[in-house]
């Protein structure tokens, strides 16, 4: 993945680890409000999951870029 190294590779790196952290944290919580109708739950639970997947983006993107 050095072909990442650059002006704009902090911004891709955040971008595919974001969605990759999102779908991590936030998927098999929608898959489990269908079964237990916990809708209020896991919407409050997914809002959290997409500051955790803000947050790792910005980590690797941060580390990708010390490289």
């Amino acid at each position: 993945m050095r072909h990442l190294a650059g002006r704009g590779a902090y911004l891709k790196v955040f971008r595919v680890a974001s969605t990759v952290a999102f779908v991590g944290y936030v998927f098999a919580l929608w898959q489990m409000s269908i079964c237990t109708a916990q809708l209020d739950h896991d919407l409050k639970s997914s809002v959290d999951g997409l500051i955790y997947s803000l947050l790792t983006g910005g980590v690797f993107g941060w580390l990708w870029d010390r490289l």
